[in-house]
């Protein structure tokens, strides 16, 4: 594998800033860098991503299709996006994707739709359930179910892919009907701009009513994410925080993000000695409480407020508790 794609970035002049790196016996992640050799019309998306991985052309259009390219932490998404000279670009590629067996839909993992007109569609995203395929090529996403749902509607467009939620968290969660549309939104995201609030579970009392965990998220080679304090090792990444309630031995906390790094939530609370309950990837062991036997981790996106990418219009959408949140409360506060 490593010495096909070796070659391929030799003949298009690609310069590697790091190796494939192989995080399972079918998934690589390929990053390079576009170098001045590659001339304008080879740097469109379709053409490197098919060059680099040597790959048919409908391969390569799925994998833009399905989030797994980006450039500079930005989802790249078009096949005619054309890249600049220095610019680092991100693949996440399966080789020889596993063949799953088709799953059947569970009835609690169907999104709401909260808001939906011509340019965007805002859903509320149901834990369980993945927002967009990996390179194992899952059949049944949010991103699938949105697209079916859209085809049976009325002027239907299309689903495309803004932001993402983890699988094991809920809430609002916002795609595009059009590229055109898609692009503003992550402009908005890329500039800080919407307003993303959350609810949290997390284990244990937080010391103070209100806190601000300002680090750079880095990643080591099992794709868990770390925080550091040096910014040449990993992105920024900030998370306002704010306590709603204390319970016996557990806080609800409302948390909102200035940055949107992977797993960023998570992270920082773990790293205090207060990870999120049912997390099971962050200080799991500590995650775990009895009155928590869920599959899913205590993070519900609440409040999503974006500018309309067509009206200008600014737009705020709320997605209520999910069961498990408001059973869970009731358990853990006391009867007067």
């Amino acid at each position: 594998m490593r010495a096909s794609l070796h070659l391929s970035w030799k003949v298009l002049g690609l310069r590697p800033s790091i190796h494939a790196v192989s995080t399972t016996g079918n998934k690589v992640l390929v990053r390079y860098t576009i170098s001045p050799n590659l001339p304008l019309p080879a740097r469109t998306a379709l053409t490197v991503v098919q060059a680099a991985l040597k790959v048919k052309r409908k391969i390569a259009e799925q994998l833009l299709h399905d989030g797994a390219v980006s450039c500079q932490g930005r989802m790249v998404t078009q096949p005619h996006w054309c890249f600049n000279v220095g610019d680092e670009v991100a693949i996440d590629y399966a080789p020889q994707p596993i063949k799953q067996k088709r799953a059947k839909a569970k009835l609690d993992a169907r999104f709401e739709v909260i808001y939906d007109d011509e340019y965007v569609i805002v859903v509320n995203k149901p834990a369980a359930l993945l927002t967009v395929p990996t390179p194992k090529r899952e059949r049944n996403t949010l991103q699938s179910q949105v697209r079916k749902w859209l085809e049976k509607q009325p002027g239907a467009g299309q689903a495309i892919c803004v932001q993402r939620l983890d699988r094991g968290v809920s809430g609002v969660l916002v795609f595009g009907k059009s590229y055109e549309a898609a692009d503003r939104l992550r402009s908005q995201f890329a500039a800080r701009k919407p307003e993303r609030k959350y609810v949290a579970i997390v284990q244990g009392t937080l010391k103070q009513p209100t806190g601000t965990f300002k680090t750079y998220l880095a990643t080591d080679d099992s794709l868990n994410r770390y925080s550091s304090s040096d910014p040449e090792k990993g992105e920024l990444a900030i998370t306002h925080y704010r306590v709603k309630e204390v319970w016996k031995d557990t806080t609800c906390v409302e948390v909102r993000l200035e940055t949107g790094r992977r797993n960023q939530i998570r992270v920082h609370f773990a790293e205090t000695g207060h990870p999120l309950l049912g997390d099971p990837r962050y200080r799991p062991e500590q995650a775990e409480h009895p009155l928590w036997p869920f599959k899913r981790i205590a993070l519900h996106a609440e409040t999503l407020g974006i500018t309309h990418p067509e009206s200008g219009e600014v737009l705020q959408f709320t997605a209520p508790w999910p069961q498990e949140f408001r059973d869970f409360r009731r358990r853990s506060v006391p009867r007067s």
